[in-house]
């Protein structure tokens, strides 16, 4: 065998390279570095990285989708944090037994959660969704936490049913999200979200109140025939020292919509034009310094 101070040695025709610099190749791309973060058991599937973990990291070491779906399938509590979820999430029509908790997240491919049951929480906090995320007729028991979510396909929560809250505040809808016909008994919170596609919220019912505080509408938001049980607030936000009205820079269309309590437009911004036409406001309706440009 010839010396090997040079970094490597030819035997038999095979190649080695020096042990150091293998270590340090897999160190940088093993993605067997952080199996010890993963838990199975028979009640849950867990699968959490390091807060420091780099975004080549995450993408070397991904959680398939299908291993996600079978979780569910067999009524696990999931836990997926700060990961990725790698392949076509799909769970039409399940009924999920199990608290679902995925967040700081990227799905890869597309989640279709339509016509699902929900028992428990559902939360997706921080997560990005890099294409489509369906939810269409879907059934939640418990309350929603998509704060701080990016959409980046179309978000179709279309005739969802929900008994609790919605949170969705500080959420990115690069796409059309669609809340046509959805039916929460209780509140909505979509304090400083960025709709950057059209807002469908086509008679959709409200049982609490919905608060746009500080919200962004970019393309066209539509609340025709929206049923709002509480108030309605589409008022400033205070965010990092300053003060964000909720701006329309699309056509903003409340006709025939209805709102049992105030209707709070303080300081709203209407660019593209704005029609209340046959809606019913039954308590104060507040609009002083309300700007249409």
């Amino acid at each position: 065998m010839e010396d090997v101070t040079g970094g490597e040695a030819h035997l038999a025709g095979l190649r080695f390279l020096d042990a150091s610099r293998v270590f340090s190749i897999m160190e940088d791309i093993d993605p067997m570095r952080h199996e010890e973060r993963k838990e199975i058991t028979p009640r849950i599937l867990r699968y959490v990285l390091p807060d420091d973990s780099s975004e080549a990291e995450k993408d070397a070491s991904p959680i398939a989708a299908q291993e996600v779906v079978q979780a569910i399938k067999h009524g696990k509590n999931v836990e997926i944090v700060n990961a990725v979820v790698d392949g076509p999430l799909v769970i039409q029509s399940m009924v999920v037994e199990g608290v679902l908790t995925i967040e700081r997240t990227k799905f890869k491919g597309a989640v279709d959660c339509s016509y699902a049951t929900f028992k428990q929480p559902v939360s997706f906090k921080g997560s990005v969704f890099q294409t489509d995320a369906i939810f269409t007729a879907a059934a939640v028991e418990k309350e929603i936490f998509l704060d701080s979510v990016r959409f980046g396909g179309k978000a179709d929560l279309s005739d969802l049913t929900a008994t609790g809250v919605l949170h969705a505040n500080d959420t990115t809808f690069e796409k059309e999200a669609m809340f046509g016909a959805v039916s929460f008994k209780k509140r909505i919170e979509f304090r400083r979200s960025v709709f950057e596609g059209e807002a469908d919220f086509v008679s959709a019912r409200i049982g609490g109140a919905a608060v746009f505080t500080g919200a962004l509408f970019k393309g066209p938001a539509i609340f025709n025939r929206t049923h709002i049980e509480e108030s309605a607030f589409f008022n400033p936000a205070t965010f990092e020292g300053e003060v964000r009205p909720a701006t329309f820079e699309g056509e903003a269309n409340f006709g025939s919509a209805r709102i049992g309590g105030q209707a709070d437009f303080t300081g709203a911004l209407f660019r593209g034009g704005a029609t209340f036409y046959r809606a019913r406001i039954e308590g104060f309706f507040s609009w002083a310094e309300l700007v249409e440009m």
